[in-house]
């Protein structure tokens, strides 16, 4: 079980529900933090003097989260999309390797109004430890300013 997010354009913020934290019984809110934590940047990605952000927990060992937010201020470009739909992958992986998840696709667009369209594809594991995570889930949508990611649960 995890704390619900409610995911907005502005951000997402734990939701509340009768005075308590609400509860996510499915994958939603471990699918938008493993993309829209901000994982550590690498020596080279960002310039001399620019904070490499990073998740607080993590390690050199186990890094978290995705380098989707190293395109803010990118050029709309085909690279581009293709360097999000890879920080994507890396972001997820994480779900297959834990037997979550079998596979996990993404592609990635702009539109044509510059607003980068994610849409991803977990695929069930056939691992019964996760049958009643997989049970609860719904196919959803996050919007982010800049982003919009479809998550459609297979």
């Amino acid at each position: 079980m995890d704390a619900l997010l409610q995911v907005t354009a502005a951000g997402a913020d734990l939701a509340i529900s009768g005075g308590d934290l609400a509860v996510d019984l499915g994958l939603e809110t471990a699918v938008w933090a493993s993309l829209f934590v901000d994982r550590r940047a690498e020596d080279g990605q960002v310039g001399e003097g620019v904070d490499p952000r990073g998740y607080w927990g993590e390690s050199d060992g186990a890094p978290w989260g995705s380098q989707l937010w190293l395109i803010e201020r990118a050029k709309r470009t085909k690279e581009t999309s293709e360097f999000a739909r890879r920080a994507a992958l890396e972001g997820l992986a994480w779900m297959v390797s834990e037997g979550i998840a079998s596979l996990v696709e993404v592609e990635a667009e702009y539109s044509p109004a510059g607003v980068l369209l994610l849409t991803v594809i977990l695929f069930r594991s056939t691992d019964r430890r996760w049958a009643a995570v997989w049970n609860a889930v719904a196919d959803a949508e996050f919007p982010s300013p800049g982003t919009v990611v479809k998550v459609f649960f297979r």
